[in-house]
């Protein structure tokens, strides 16, 4: 197997028992030449005509990267004159694809719905993903008030809720909103000038949700 990456140094390809080679030997070498590169700028159609030329008549084209790293008008045109023998694409440049676009009626052409991580693999985190999406959405409307009863149960029951303010639990008035600013486990949440926490183990008890 032979590697091209641009962003990683050859020793660590090799490292891998894959030899590292230029692009134009991998598209020239290889039967299989699969994609496997990010959505980044600097990749944005890093596959073009003078790429897909250099490549087997015989050669079998996979990405399962992005899309936008591949000029698709190129790689139609591949496709169309037999410069390669087939294309299996789990992405697209644009997605979902016009009902225009030639590729969904090319025989040589085989195209998933960009579901390539859909493995026993992702399977558990892609159901908490799931899970947490659901019920992100059901609970929006009312995820100000839900977040601030959360947060303020949170702050009350631990001991450890001692921040620079100086505001201790018991020190709360009665009335909520008369509270200072409420305390969540958040990642999303706000971080104020001068409530951070004295004690680095409590930090994150210590993110304001308002701001």
């Amino acid at each position: 197997m032979v590697a091209y990456d641009p962003f990683i140094a050859e020793t660590l390809i090799s490292d891998h028992g894959v030899l590292p080679a230029t692009l134009s030997e991998v598209l020239a070498q290889s039967d299989f030449v699969s994609m496997h590169a990010p959505a980044r700028p600097e990749v944005h159609h890093m596959l073009g005509e003078t790429h897909f030329r250099q490549m087997k008549p015989s050669a079998i084209f996979i990405n399962t990267g992005r899309g936008a790293t591949v000029d698709e008008q190129a790689l139609i045109k591949a496709l169309q004159e037999g410069w390669i023998a087939h294309a299996a694409l789990d992405v697209l440049e644009k997605e979902p694809p016009s009902h225009n676009n030639p590729m969904l009626s090319m025989e040589n052409v085989t195209m998933t719905a960009h579901v390539a991580s859909a493995s026993a693999r992702f399977d558990e985190a892609r159901k908490r993903r799931v899970g947490f999406e659901l019920s992100f959405s059901a609970l929006r409307p009312v995820a100000g008030k839900l977040r601030q009863s959360v947060g303020a149960a949170k702050y009350l029951a631990s001991p450890l809720a001692t921040c620079q303010h100086g505001t201790r639990p018991e020190q709360l008035e009665h009335d909520p909103e008369k509270w200072p600013p409420v305390f969540s486990l958040g990642t999303n949440a706000k971080r104020l000038p001068g409530r951070s926490c004295s004690n680095k183990e409590t930090r994150s008890r210590c993110d304001p949700i308002g701001s």
